[in-house]
């Protein structure tokens, strides 16, 4: 049987960018597919579905939502 209880949120991907005061900065995270699987009698399999990422500093600093649909 397939388990698909998962966490409300857990985290994806990541990268450090650096930017001086008035500065920004553009980055590019992967998100990979592993993130949106989970482990059954059969092996990995992706749950489809509608995903929410949210980037940011912390959980608590969110600069970014972005709906995905798999």
């Amino acid at each position: 049987m397939l388990d698909e209880s998962r966490p409300a949120r857990w985290p994806a991907g990541f990268t450090v960018a650096e930017a001086g005061p008035g500065e920004t900065a553009e980055v590019s995270v992967e998100i990979p597919r592993h993130a949106a699987e989970v482990w059954g009698t059969d092996g990995w399999r992706l749950v489809s579905g509608d995903y929410v990422l949210r980037t940011g500093h912390s959980l608590d600093d969110i600069r970014l939502t972005t709906d995905l649909t798999l």
